[in-house]
């Protein structure tokens, strides 16, 4: 029984492994975005840090997304319905939020529209 027990764990290690290399362009990503915040951070406070939070709410989200899948089923001894769909909840109200904070940092707290060749004309 418990070698039995040892494979599974190994095969969900095995997994959620896979699963974070698969991620790593995405964290990259986000690694750069967050550096691109920090960076910018004396001229553009505001949006940088709308920005830089939802970032790190993304990587959150994505680690703990990730875990759940894999390692939950294995350490719940339950029934995995309610958590299942509460980690959809979570998920997708999480990204809700992050996606406002990005368009706010996006499209918020512009001073006075850029001048553009059409409107010299």
């Amino acid at each position: 029984m418990a070698a039995e027990r040892n494979i599974k764990m190994q095969l969900v290690l095995r997994a959620t492994l896979t699963q974070f290399l698969f991620e790593v362009p995405l964290y990259i990503v986000w690694a750069v975005g967050a550096i691109l915040c920090l960076v910018r951070w004396r001229r553009h406070s505001t949006v940088s840090l709308l920005a830089l939070i939802a970032i790190l709410l993304f990587f959150l989200l994505s680690i703990t997304g990730t875990l759940t899948v894999f390692v939950l089923p294995v350490i719940w001894r339950g029934s995995l319905a309610p958590l299942t769909t509460i980690r959809t909840i979570v998920q997708v109200f999480g990204s809700v939020i992050g996606w406002m904070l990005l368009l706010a940092a996006v499209f918020g707290w512009r001073s006075e529209p850029a001048n553009t060749s059409a409107d010299q004309k």
